[in-house]
């Protein structure tokens, strides 16, 4: 069968044909109909929805979700491979410690591009969140957590206290994306394999009394045994961190953690220095203007 393109539109009935004409009501069932191949075209408007992909494309026939630049969701769990996300508005999300963007299990060689991401500063809500690896499967999991992904071009704003984007897996790819306006939030919290982060634009993130974090640039730890290897980080400009460092780097809680790259980045009115404490970390090539303010120090310490 020939690919088909399914519409939704805040007029229509999910008894309808899903045509132009005949549009669905809601994104998750254009969702839940389209298969391998398929794109849904979401119109203008808001869609209050929490939406779960239902079937995987291919890597010759994606499913494809399209906002169009005029439509609004509130989250979407991506537990599907060769998915894409794009042109859409993701706002809304309910309550703490929640999420936009979920990338469950066996999402591989998702993208999401062109979308606008506003967290609407409620706090610990993730812009995009992977699911990393449970108990059992750390540090870097059997297999399921998504992998070669594409995260680009979009824009996230409004954080507060959690992360633009936590990224597991392995071979993602980061790239080209605007984040501001944050308040304590960490641009990238990093796990898995061989991920690259570049050509991002950082700006305005600002500290908060009794938000229980620090803005940093990108961040690892080896949260509940989570490895973290051979990323590379390039080509980033970061600006305006309250109170905030370019990298908190820890292998505490996970020896699985290093062989970091950091070059060509450029890292302005950061208040704390690059905290260094993985093995095999190589810096270099990178700019820092007006770093470690509080301290009046090195932009970097190990």
């Amino acid at each position: 069968a020939s690919a088909a393109t399914y519409h939704v539109a805040t007029t229509g009935s999910d008894a309808a044909a899903g045509s132009l004409a005949a549009p669905f009501l809601t994104v998750q069932h254009a969702v839940d109909t389209a298969v391998a191949g398929d794109t849904v075209l979401v119109g203008p408007g808001t869609y209050p929805e929490v939406v779960t992909t239902a079937a995987s494309g291919t890597s010759g026939s994606r499913i494809t979700i399209d906002g169009q630049g005029v439509a609004t969701m509130t989250k979407i769990t991506i537990s599907h491979s060769y998915v894409t996300l794009k042109n859409m508005t993701l706002m809304g999300a309910l309550g703490d410690t929640s999420y936009h963007v979920y990338v469950n299990f066996g999402a591989h060689y998702l993208i999401v591009e062109d979308c606008l991401i506003d967290m609407g500063l409620v706090q610990y809500v993730d812009g995009i969140e992977w699911r990393l690896p449970g108990a059992g499967t750390v540090p870097y999991g059997d297999g399921s957590v998504a992998s070669n992904c594409i995260i680009r071009r979009n824009t996230f704003q409004n954080g507060k206290g959690a992360h633009m984007v936590q990224i597991g897996g392995d071979d993602n790819l980061i790239t080209d994306n605007i984040m501001k306006d944050g308040i304590a939030i960490d641009y990238f919290y990093l796990f898995g394999r061989r991920n690259t982060i570049s050509m991002n634009r950082c700006t305005n993130n600002y500290a908060l009394t009794g938000v229980g974090n620090h803005p940093d640039f990108v961040q690892t730890f080896g949260e509940n045994g989570h490895g973290s290897i051979d990323h590379i980080i390039e080509k980033n400009y970061c600006r305006d961190s309250i109170n905030g460092a370019p990298w908190q780097l820890t292998k505490a809680l996970c020896p699985d953690i290093g062989n970091w790259i950091i070059r060509y980045n450029l890292f302005m009115d950061m208040d704390i220095a690059g905290s260094s404490g993985i093995p095999d970390l190589t810096i270099h090539n990178n700019i820092f203007v007006r770093c470690n303010l509080l301290n009046v120090g090195h932009a970097m310490s190990w």
